[in-house]
């Protein structure tokens, strides 16, 4: 994968890396740290839109399994 020439996102507070753990807050605009449970503002083209998605009102509920 290329992060480009500022490299993975990581924690302001402790410079942990991106990883799966990390929790996306304040609209998908920051990250919480699973380490220090820090804030960090993630870059523009990082941002992940949290949140529902307006049609899924509209799509069927999802399939029990078992």
């Amino acid at each position: 994968m290329e992060w480009g020439p500022a490299g993975p996102v990581r924690c302001s507070a402790c410079k942990a890396y991106v990883n799966p753990y990390m929790r996306f807050v304040d609209g998908g605009r920051s990250m919480q740290c699973c380490f220090c449970n820090g804030t960090t503002e993630l870059p523009a083209d990082y941002v992940c839109h949290t949140g529902r998605h307006p049609a899924s009102s509209t799509l069927p509920a999802p399939a029990t399994c078992c």
